[in-house]
């Protein structure tokens, strides 16, 4: 009995003496420098209560480099920050007296610049060139050059408005192009308007008459903004217009 019970003793000693090499006892954070975790019973309870009450670190998602390009294009581009220091008291007062509506623009996703039908719609802006450049030709340079300088601002602004759809572009920027293409829009329709004023005996029914469809198809773009029936009736409205501009232009040079 003495034996057995000598024996017993021995085995329960044994199992208090706990491995170094144990797993559970170098269990420890990414950057836990403390020394290795002794093998007796507080070493462990230590290293327990430690690695349980580490703060999770969170890991930054960076950027991708499109977004930032994104964030970044008219600050990092002094011509573009020159031009909305220049227009921004305008931008604000149209902000102000439209509730920010005047300055708003139509999604126009799924389409981008690099669907045929977002494609085909900024072609349409090809009517304002050619026409900008037969008045020039004509002799008829103001309206001429004015219709050549909206063809391009018009441009820019719908890629603009395509590639926001796609998140490619901010709306800042495509505010600002909205505002450019406003400045020289009204600065052609404004001319061409003079010119009728000055000269009514020349009057072209023909433009005029395209004008006015043109203006219904800008006029609907505010009834239905989004999508394919905007692509399609704004792009009309740049046909239309385009054809009146040359019909008054031509008119005058006369």
């Amino acid at each position: 009995a003495p034996s057995l019970l000598s024996s017993s003793l021995s085995s329960l000693s044994s199992v208090n003496t706990i491995p170094r090499s144990s797993t559970l006892l170098r269990s420890r954070s990414s950057n836990d420098n403390d020394d290795d975790v002794k093998s007796d019973g507080s070493g462990w309870m230590a290293s327990f209560l430690k690695s349980s009450t580490d703060t999770t670190q969170v890991q930054e998602i960076p950027v991708s480099s499109t977004a930032a390009t994104a964030n970044d294009d008219i600050n990092n581009n002094p011509v573009l920050a020159a031009v909305e220091n220049t227009l921004s008291p305008a931008q604000e007062y149209l902000d102000e007296v439209s509730g920010g509506w005047a300055l708003s623009y139509a999604d126009l996703s799924p389409e981008s610049s690099s669907t045929v039908l977002g494609q085909t719609f900024l072609a349409t802006n090809i009517a304002y060139a050619v026409t900008g450049i037969y008045l020039s030709m004509q002799g008829e340079l103001l309206l001429g050059a004015l219709t050549e300088i909206a063809s391009i601002a018009s441009f820019i602004y719908h890629y603009t408005q395509l590639e926001a759809g796609m998140g490619k572009v901010k709306d800042r920027s495509v505010r600002l192009a909205l505002m450019v293409d406003y400045v020289f829009a009204f600065s052609a329709i404004i001319v061409a308007n003079v010119y009728l004023i000055l000269d009514p005996s020349v009057i072209p029914i023909d433009g005029i008459a395209s004008a006015a469809v043109g203006l219904a198809c800008l006029f609907s773009c505010w009834i239905w903004e989004a999508g394919t029936p905007y692509i399609i009736l704004h792009s009309l409205w740049h046909l239309f217009s385009a054809y009146a501009g040359y019909a008054v232009g031509s008119a005058h040079v006369m």
